[in-house]
Protein backbone atom coordinates (compact mmCIF):
# COMPACT_ATOMS: atom_id res chain seq x y z
CA UNK A 1 0.00 0.00 0.00
CA UNK A 2 2.92 2.37 0.66
CA UNK A 3 4.10 2.01 -2.96
CA UNK A 4 0.73 3.05 -4.32
CA UNK A 5 0.65 6.17 -2.15
CA UNK A 6 4.21 7.09 -3.10
CA UNK A 7 3.41 6.60 -6.78
CA UNK A 8 0.31 8.75 -6.52
CA UNK A 9 2.29 11.50 -4.82
CA UNK A 10 4.89 11.40 -7.58
CA UNK A 11 2.14 11.68 -10.19
CA UNK A 12 0.68 14.75 -8.51
CA UNK A 13 4.11 16.39 -8.35
CA UNK A 14 4.74 15.61 -12.03
CA UNK A 15 1.38 17.07 -13.02
CA UNK A 16 2.03 20.25 -11.08
CA UNK A 17 5.44 20.53 -12.74
CA UNK A 18 3.97 20.22 -16.24
CA UNK A 19 1.21 22.71 -15.58
CA UNK A 20 3.84 25.17 -14.35
CA UNK A 21 5.66 24.95 -17.69
CA UNK A 22 2.53 25.86 -19.62
CA UNK A 23 1.94 28.81 -17.35
CA UNK A 24 5.46 30.20 -17.53
CA UNK A 25 5.53 30.34 -21.33
CA UNK A 26 3.13 33.26 -21.10
CA UNK A 27 5.13 35.36 -18.65
CA UNK A 28 8.39 37.21 -19.00
CA UNK A 29 11.27 34.99 -17.89
CA UNK A 30 14.77 36.17 -17.04
CA UNK A 31 14.12 39.73 -15.99
CA UNK A 32 11.66 40.85 -18.66
CA UNK A 33 12.86 38.84 -21.66
CA UNK A 34 10.10 37.75 -24.04
CA UNK A 35 10.42 34.01 -24.83
CA UNK A 36 9.14 34.22 -28.42
CA UNK A 37 12.52 34.85 -30.10
CA UNK A 38 14.09 32.03 -28.10
CA UNK A 39 11.34 29.59 -29.16
CA UNK A 40 11.40 30.78 -32.78
CA UNK A 41 15.16 30.23 -33.00
CA UNK A 42 14.60 26.64 -31.90
CA UNK A 43 11.90 26.17 -34.54
CA UNK A 44 14.18 27.50 -37.29
CA UNK A 45 17.08 25.29 -36.18
CA UNK A 46 14.80 22.24 -36.30
CA UNK A 47 13.36 23.22 -39.70
CA UNK A 48 16.86 23.80 -41.08
CA UNK A 49 18.05 20.49 -39.58
CA UNK A 50 20.95 22.16 -37.77
CA UNK A 51 22.66 19.64 -35.45
CA UNK A 52 22.81 21.53 -32.14
CA UNK A 53 25.34 20.78 -29.42
CA UNK A 54 24.62 23.82 -27.21
CA UNK A 55 21.17 25.34 -27.60
CA UNK A 56 21.39 29.13 -27.98
CA UNK A 57 21.05 30.99 -24.70
CA UNK A 58 19.55 34.45 -25.01
CA UNK A 59 20.37 37.56 -23.02
CA UNK A 60 18.55 40.86 -22.92
CA UNK A 61 20.60 43.98 -23.65
CA UNK A 62 20.77 46.95 -21.33
CA UNK A 63 18.34 48.75 -23.64
CA UNK A 64 15.63 46.30 -22.54
CA UNK A 65 14.69 45.37 -26.10
CA UNK A 66 17.61 43.68 -27.92
CA UNK A 67 18.03 39.94 -27.43
CA UNK A 68 21.34 38.32 -28.32
CA UNK A 69 21.47 34.54 -28.49
CA UNK A 70 24.52 32.29 -28.81
CA UNK A 71 24.94 28.54 -29.13
CA UNK A 72 27.02 25.91 -30.90
CA UNK A 73 26.53 23.20 -33.51
CA UNK A 74 27.72 19.62 -33.08
CA UNK A 75 30.65 20.52 -35.36
CA UNK A 76 31.63 23.32 -32.96
CA UNK A 77 30.55 26.23 -35.17
CA UNK A 78 28.72 29.18 -33.64
CA UNK A 79 24.98 29.72 -33.77
CA UNK A 80 23.96 33.33 -33.19
CA UNK A 81 20.73 35.23 -33.24
CA UNK A 82 19.75 38.83 -32.64
CA UNK A 83 16.23 40.12 -32.23
CA UNK A 84 14.24 43.13 -31.11
CA UNK A 85 11.48 42.26 -28.65
CA UNK A 86 10.17 45.85 -28.59
CA UNK A 87 8.92 45.73 -32.19
CA UNK A 88 5.62 44.01 -32.96
CA UNK A 89 6.21 40.51 -34.29
CA UNK A 90 9.71 40.49 -32.78
CA UNK A 91 12.02 40.52 -35.83
CA UNK A 92 15.21 38.49 -35.57
CA UNK A 93 18.06 37.15 -37.66
CA UNK A 94 19.84 33.84 -37.25
CA UNK A 95 23.27 32.77 -38.46
CA UNK A 96 25.08 29.44 -38.28
CA UNK A 97 28.85 29.47 -38.75
CA UNK A 98 28.61 33.08 -39.90
CA UNK A 99 26.15 32.21 -42.69
CA UNK A 100 22.73 33.82 -42.77
CA UNK A 101 20.05 31.20 -42.07
CA UNK A 102 16.92 33.25 -41.36
CA UNK A 103 15.49 36.76 -41.16
CA UNK A 104 11.89 37.31 -40.19
CA UNK A 105 9.66 37.61 -37.17
CA UNK A 106 9.22 35.31 -34.23
CA UNK A 107 5.47 35.74 -34.66
CA UNK A 108 5.71 34.39 -38.23
CA UNK A 109 7.85 31.41 -37.24
CA UNK A 110 5.69 30.43 -34.28
CA UNK A 111 2.50 30.78 -36.34
CA UNK A 112 3.95 28.51 -39.03
CA UNK A 113 4.99 25.91 -36.46
CA UNK A 114 8.59 25.30 -37.60
CA UNK A 115 7.75 25.10 -41.29
CA UNK A 116 10.03 28.03 -42.21
CA UNK A 117 12.82 27.51 -44.70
Amino acid sequence: MKHIAAGATGLVIAMVGFSGCAYTSGVLPHGGMQPDIYYAIGDVLVAQKVPVKVYPECTLGADGKTQTCAGETVAGTPISGTGDQSVEGMPFTLTVDGKHVFSGTAKQVLAEGASVS
